[in-house]
């Protein structure tokens, strides 16, 4: 990919392989460039000429998606980020973080292994408050948490979906799955591991799903 002055060039191979690497549909890639599902088709199969204005629009997505375009037709994601982020504000960063990945866009956080006991000892409950209330504010958001079936501390919320596994499979490991991010939160001593890698997300994020799908009961 090469870019001069606003012209931005990039090829149809590209396209399908950046799509590719973030395991987008060709709607998804649609939506996001506020283009037609058929316009991102036809320049993928070389039937449609991408235009300077179209060529951005594409590489704006994927560039905030941290996917870079090389020469020869080559792609490649970003480095990846690690953070240990240390007690009480570790906490609080990481929730904030997910709150901006969502705010302007929405999309599905994961969660699993939480207790809400745990966090009241951990973050006040004016902080969880106002967190709650800023993200049922957000548009196209879900969460879907996976809790034991003895919990008895559900909180029920618009864009939350609960459902439970045996309680002999729970391990109250707190874990984050969100915007290409898995955030690991370890209560002793209280730490938050937060990575920032595509294909942790994706073997994370299609773990919980073949959980949700097949072993978690529906509330």
């Amino acid at each position: 990919m090469s870019k001069s002055n606003d012209q931005v060039m990039i090829s149809s191979a590209q396209v399908r392989a950046a799509r590719g690497l973030l395991n987008w549909t060709q709607s998804e890639l649609a939506d996001k460039c506020n283009l037609t599902k058929a316009t991102i088709a036809n320049i993928e199969n070389d039937k449609h000429h991408l235009t300077s204005k179209t060529a951005n629009k594409i590489h704006q997505a994927f560039k905030s998606a941290r996917v870079e375009f090389l020469i020869n037709d080559g792609i490649r994601s970003k480095f990846d980020i690690v953070k240990t982020l240390d007690g009480r504000e570790g906490v609080i960063y990481l929730l904030n973080d997910i709150y901006d990945s969502v705010k302007d866009v929405g999309g599905c956080v994961k969660i699993s292994g939480i207790e809400k006991k745990s966090l009241t000892k951990i973050i006040n409950n004016e902080y969880l408050e106002m967190h709650e209330n800023r993200m049922e504010k957000v548009n196209n958001l879900s969460s879907k948490i996976l809790s034991s079936d003895g919990a008895e501390d559900i909180e029920y919320k618009s864009y939350r979906e609960y459902r439970q596994i045996p309680s002999e499979y729970f391990f109250p490991l707190p874990i984050y799955i969100y915007d290409r991010k898995v955030a690991f939160v370890m209560l002793d001593p209280l730490r938050v591991l937060l990575i920032e890698n595509l294909h942790l997300f994706l073997v994370n994020s299609n773990q919980f799903d073949m959980i949700w799908d097949n072993i978690a009961k529906k509330l």
